[in-house]
């Protein structure tokens, strides 16, 4: 009823007009829909379309600085930030997506989000039923949305001169783009599949721009603000996040540039150390992406390698932590069992954290499990629960 208002309220000052309105009113959502759509002005067609594909698929409300500057980026065989493709605000917001978005005003320190009107209005751009329509131009196709959000993200982390001292000010979508690219990439082999792919390499290839996107968001770290001691290789990165695509591009086609790389640069960004899990192979297997493992094997990745958080991952080693371990399978095994173990640890700490109020001298059979340290780091904190040394 509300977007009917809003149709009305576009209608010129005429009343013949309105009467010619009032008399053929749509007769179901699709086709209030579908008005409004046909009603916009061509010049800004692709801003609109532009503006809808990011709120149906965006992991999180987008602030409007970050849909402004998102609106701004040109896609293409040489992407870019185009500052004269900027909105000029809320109100241009509003213009280009009449009575499809609303913003909500946040608190005095914090910008205003946007977000689609109706969930019925992301319902039917979503649908297949607007591809039999004269809308189909607005469609927002799942993978084919995911694949332009990346695109969007990945063109955004390469401008030159996005630097992570003044991102904040200036490039409003940059924490965005630098913590969720990777969640909207796929493997996906449509047609901008390529495009993507392109982006992705150049991220990793781009000395300049990786360490950029490694400054504003620590990938092995996220509970840390800000990377501390070497930076992890690119395949490193590569294998913690499972980009399998990046990942065998990079070995296969050349770590920092597009010629065949010698097999020894290959092994040796493949054995390299660093990062929480100490190396590619350790991080892979530990976020479980087995394609990744195999892959990292066939390279050369050594298995008996020591090191990071799980320490060796095979039996036998010396490290304590590589003790019982087994082979990669089991380590893989076990971590997942960790990641249910953390999902009921938070009920067990506020109710330990009464507990220890009231006693505040803890028994000797309660100590402090490593995972509560990793997790919450409070080294002193009696959680209670006996999950192993």
């Amino acid at each position: 009823m509300e977007c009917q208002f809003k149709e009305l309220e576009r209608c010129p000052k005429s009343g013949h007009l309105l009467d010619q309105c009032l008399d053929s009113p749509p007769r179901s959502l699709d086709e209030t829909y579908e008005r409004m759509l046909l009603g916009i002005d061509s010049f800004w067609v692709e801003y609109t379309r532009r503006v809808l594909t990011l709120l149906c698929c965006a992991e999180r409300p987008l602030t409007v600085p970050e849909v402004i500057d998102a609106v701004a980026v040109e896609l293409g065989d040489s992407p870019k930030l185009n500052k004269r493709r900027r909105l000029g605000g809320v109100e241009a917001i509003h213009e280009v997506c009449p009575g499809f978005i609303v913003i909500d005003e946040q608190s005095s320190t914090e910008a205003p989000t946007v977000r689609i009107a109706h969930f019925s209005i992301q319902e039917y751009l979503q649908s297949d039923r607007i591809l039999q329509r004269t809308t189909a131009k607005f469609s927002v196709q799942k993978r084919d949305a995911h694949t332009e959000m990346a695109c969007i993200c990945l063109a955004y982390l390469l401008v030159p001169a996005l630097l992570p001292a003044d991102w904040r000010e200036e490039y409003p979508l940059a924490s965005y783009a630098a913590n969720n690219w990777f969640r909207h990439f796929g493997d996906d082999r449509n047609e901008s599949f390529q495009h993507v792919q392109h982006y992705a390499l150049r991220l990793f290839r781009e000395a300049t721009a990786f360490e950029n996107w490694v400054k504003m968001w620590e990938t092995d770290n996220p509970i840390e603000s800000e990377p501390t001691g070497q930076i992890p290789s690119r395949v490193y990165h590569a294998s913690y996040l499972g980009l399998f695509t990046v990942l065998t591009g990079l070995l296969e086609g050349g770590i920092v540039s597009p010629s065949r790389p010698s097999e020894s640069e290959a092994t040796s960004e493949v054995s390299s150390p660093g990062g929480f899990y100490g190396n590619a192979l350790q991080a892979a297997s530990a976020r479980g992406h087995e394609a990744v493992v195999r892959h990292l094997l066939e390279k050369g990745a050594d298995i008996n390698t020591q090191g990071g958080f799980y320490g060796k991952p095979t039996p036998g080693g010396d490290n304590k932590r590589s003790r019982g371990r087994g082979t990669v399978a089991v380590r893989k095994r076990r971590h997942r069992r960790r990641d249910r173990q953390a999902r009921t640890h938070t009920s067990a700490r506020s109710f330990w954290a009464g507990q220890q109020s009231d006693n505040p001298t803890p028994s000797p059979a309660r100590r402090c499990c490593r995972l509560c340290r990793r997790y919450w780091s409070h080294s002193n904190f009696v959680c209670g629960i006996e999950w192993g040394s």
